[in-house]
């Protein structure tokens, strides 16, 4: 049986312009919440999107007809799966074609620096934006080949593909685009970072790309899901549902309060988790506000 999940005003933050923290809680792979830089933008009970924060400095608010199943949000756009016709429409600021969505059905989305990647019904990888030389790393060119999983990073971008091995495509700077031959339940790229984490089919994690604060070094011990962040990485513990974190504590990002957690997000500076018991909390940087969202605007249902 699944619950609503209510936010309140702590774990709304209002964050700098510059801060990123991806925050969506999942059923299957269908975000029903995700923070950008600044700003957060979530899906309501009835589908619609909400958006609150540093938005009014993309410029272009979601749309106020849109219904959407899943949302995602990179440094300064988001995009939405439709809920009746599985198309996607995307917002924000257009600064490398990263609102340009192609037609077409989607069953999973992830926007990463300034480009998006989405999986179709067929499982085939399509991907947009980055349409700049000084952003066009080869990010938005997918291999062939059927996936399970997308996960976009700064700039380059991963896939799970059906038989459980990592690919990943774009700016090879710290080794971000050279997995390991292993298999992976789930794979999470750093949106503004340059490495990624994945869960093998043991609950033990293997991570690779940057490694200057340790962000690629897992302890050991089992795991049901990580996030990526910028110079550090959290995941959550399969024996207490705790969460561990390892890399740069620069704000205290790295330090979760006590208790159970059924979902984490790393961001740049700060942190949120949303606790077995439905109550989101954040830690680390952060400029404390309720963005005016009440507990009425984000009671939210999770998509089956």
């Amino acid at each position: 049986m699944m619950y609503p999940i209510y936010l309140n005003s702590f774990a709304q933050l209002i964050l700098r312009s510059i801060s990123v923290v991806i925050l969506f809680h999942q059923v299957g792979l269908a975000a029903v919440l995700d923070v950008g830089a600044g700003y957060t933008c979530l899906l309501r009970s009835d589908h619609t999107v909400k958006c609150q924060g540093w938005w009014p400095r993309v410029g272009v608010e979601p749309p106020a007809t849109g219904h959407f199943s899943q949302v995602t949000v990179g440094y300064s756009h988001g995009c939405g799966i439709d809920v009746d016709d599985s198309t996607v429409t995307c917002w924000g600021r257009d600064t490398d074609g990263e609102i340009n969505a192609p037609t077409g059905k989607f069953s999973q989305i992830s926007a990463g620096g300034f480009h998006v990647c989405g999986i179709r019904p067929d499982q085939t990888v399509t991907c947009w934006g980055a349409d700049k030389p000084e952003t066009n790393y080869g990010q938005t060119i997918p291999p062939t080949g059927t996936f399970i999983q997308v996960s976009a990073g700064r700039w380059y971008t991963c896939g799970i593909r059906t038989d459980g091995t990592v690919t990943c495509w774009g700016l090879n700077r710290y080794g971000e685009t050279k997995p390991p031959p292993d298999r992976f339940t789930q794979i999470s790229a750093a949106k503004l970072g340059w490495h990624t984490c994945g869960i093998k089919p043991d609950q033990t994690i293997v991570c690779w790309g940057l490694n200057d604060n340790e962000q690629s070094s897992p302890p050991p011990g089992t795991f049901s899901q990580v996030s990526a962040g910028k110079w550090y990485t959290c995941a959550i513990r399969t024996d207490d549902s705790t969460i561990e974190c390892w890399g740069n504590d620069s704000d205290g990002q790295m330090t979760p309060p006590t208790g159970a957690f059924s979902y984490v997000s790393a961001g740049l500076f700060h942190t949120c988790g949303i606790s077995i018991d439905n109550i989101p909390q954040c830690w680390g940087f952060s400029i404390s506000g309720s963005n005016g969202i009440s507990k009425e605007d984000i009671l939210l249902n999770p998509v089956q």
